[in-house]
């Protein structure tokens, strides 16, 4: 998946994020069905936390949750560590060690020097 398509997914899951927030919020207001704070920290785990945060400012909407809104930080904690630790290893030489990888260490004898020295 190259990386236009990993962008406009996540736009898809943030623009789906806030609009399920503006109507769960909608919903409080009137009583009716709502959207279950699992399903929105799923959203969140997905990359939908900026939309989601956005939403809890613009709508003042599950900012006194306090279970929901640790988790919630606690969601974005993991994302970015994530995306460092993704970013890191693609961006370095080191990077995963994949077996069609030629190794750039020079070839040594498999022989220990003190067989070679005594003639083995």
């Amino acid at each position: 998946m190259g990386a236009t398509m990993w962008i406009l997914a996540l736009l898809g899951v943030n623009l789906w994020s806030l609009a399920l927030f503006a109507w769960d919020k909608s919903q409080a207001r009137r009583y009716g069905w709502r959207v279950s704070e699992f399903s929105f920290l799923l959203l969140a785990a997905c990359g939908g936390w900026p939309a989601l945060k956005l939403g809890q400012r613009l709508l003042r909407h599950k900012t006194r949750k306090q279970p929901f809104g640790r988790q919630m930080n606690l969601m974005i904690g993991v994302n970015l560590l994530l995306a460092v630790t993704v970013w890191i290893l693609l961006s370095t030489e080191a990077g995963l060690p994949f077996p069609d990888t030629p190794s750039k260490a020079p070839n040594k004898p498999t022989t220990h020097r003190f067989f070679q020295s005594v003639g083995g």
